[in-house]
């Protein structure tokens, strides 16, 4: 038994902690017994272990002892939701051979507790553009929207999201806070209608602070604009840049601009169903 679970990129300019999408570009999970082991590494206990572990711990179910192998293209600590592949992953996998069949509310609960990021999870699990609220309980509301394009421009660098979190400020002024709630307003009502405009990506909550963390910004910023990008975006805390577009990107040789850093560039798409059990 196998679970496909897609890449995301969380935050989206003003929706710091609770706008995030899913994509084309997954990773798979797949449970196999203890004495199929034969590579030294499926010893370890990875994150998808964990989650699938804590699902019987949560629902206080008998465990039962396999081992998550992973594989696929999310690159690791990019700020494209690999982690969070890796819990809707193993809770998935956990769901699906308990038979227990939880809603995916109650599943995204159990998720939470492993990473306090619905952000990345909600969209990992149902898949499209998602709106997290965190009140008594965290809701979710998938938006509809129209088709778009997503460039991923991905760095031979990482971002440590402890050291993203770390230089945001501890408190905000009530303009700057009026400020993002406006155009996260905005993204969303552009989102439905298909009429992306570069101020629907505006922010003052996160992105002024983690561009400084994120080499070449600016430059990636302008090679994104000048090819068709109607918004850019720092995809969660980085070191990933996104771009979005309802019309199709130029193409282009990213290695013409001669950068410091290497960077390999996606062209993505929505991926408006989330993850998927793929039974033998």
């Amino acid at each position: 038994m196998k679970v496909k679970v897609p890449a995301t990129s969380a935050n989206l300019g003003p929706g710091f902690d609770c706008i995030g999408i899913a994509l084309n570009l997954y990773n798979e999970f797949e449970l196999i017994d203890r004495n199929n082991i034969n590579e030294k590494n499926f010893e370890k206990e990875n994150l998808a272990d964990k989650a699938y572990k804590h699902f019987f711990e949560k629902t206080k179910t008998t465990f039962i002892d396999k081992k998550v192998k992973i594989s696929g293209d999310v690159p690791i600590s990019r700020g494209l939701g690999s982690s969070a592949t890796c819990i809707i992953g193993g809770i998935l996998l956990a769901n699906e051979i308990s038979n227990l069949n939880l809603s995916d509310e109650k599943l995204i609960d159990i998720a939470l507790d492993l990473e306090n990021h619905p952000d990345n999870l909600t969209p990992a699990l149902i898949g499209g553009i998602v709106l997290n609220v965190k009140d008594e309980k965290n809701k979710f509301i998938k938006i509809k929207s129209k088709s778009l394009n997503f460039l991923a421009f991905i760095p031979d660098f990482l971002t440590s999201t402890e050291k993203a979190r770390e230089i945001l400020p501890k408190n905000y002024s009530r303009e700057d806070v009026v400020y993002n709630i406006s155009h996260a307003m905005l993204f969303i009502n552009s989102i439905k209608d298909g009429n992306i405009t570069k101020n629907c990506f505006y922010d003052k909550i996160h992105q002024p602070y983690r561009k400084n963390l994120i080499d070449e910004y600016e430059k990636i910023e302008k090679i994104a604009f000048d090819n068709g990008a109607k918004g850019v975006f720092i995809s969660g805390s980085g070191s990933t840049i996104g771009a979005i577009s309802d019309e199709n990107f130029k193409e282009f040789d990213i290695k013409k601009y001669n950068l410091k850093n290497k960077w390999k560039v996606l062209n993505l798409k929505i991926e408006n169903n989330g993850a998927k059990i793929i039974k033998d």
